[in-house]
C-alpha cells in the first residue's frame, strides 16, 4: 500500500470517535406555576431560566436524574420569583463517545406577588 494513501485515511477512525449526537425535544408549554390570576399586585421581574441535567461517563451515571420540578425551582430561584408565567420546557440529549447528558431547560417570565400588609 502506498504510504501517502495510508496517511490520507489514517485520521478517519479518530474523526469517527469524535462524532456525537444531539437531540432536541420540546416537551410542553405550561401556563403558570401557580394560579396568579387570583392575585392583585403581580409584578413581572423578567425572563427566567433553569435546568436539570443527568450525566453519564462511559455509560455510568455521574449526576442525578433530571427532573422537571428541579428545573422549575432553579428558574424561580435564579430570578427571585414567586411564580413563573408563559413557561416552556425543552429536553436536550447529547451523546458523544464517552460522555452523554440529558437536560430539561425551563424558560418563562418570572413574577413576584405583592405581599399583603397587616
Amino acid at each position: 500500500m502506498d504510504d501517502r494513501r495510508f496517511l490520507s485515511i489514517a485520521p478517519l477512525p479518530i474523526l469517527a470517535l469524535l462524532g456525537g449526537c444531539i437531540s432536541y425535544t420540546p416537551h410542553s408549554i405550561i401556563a403558570e406555576t401557580m394560579p396568579i390570576r387570583t392575585f392583585d399586585g403581580v409584578e413581572a421581574i423578567g425572563p427566567a431560566h433553569g435546568e436539570s441535567c443527568s450525566r453519564w461517563l462511559l455509560n455510568i451515571p455521574v449526576a442525578p436524574r433530571q427532573r422537571l420540578g428541579t428545573a422549575l425551582e432553579a428558574a424561580k430561584q435564579s430570578s427571585g420569583a414567586d411564580a413563573l408565567v408563559g413557561v416552556s420546557a425543552d429536553g436536550v440529549y447529547r451523546s458523544f463517545f464517552v460522555y452523554a447528558d440529558e437536560c430539561i431547560h425551563v424558560r418563562g417570565t418570572a413574577v413576584r406577588i405583592a405581599k399583603e400588609e397587616g
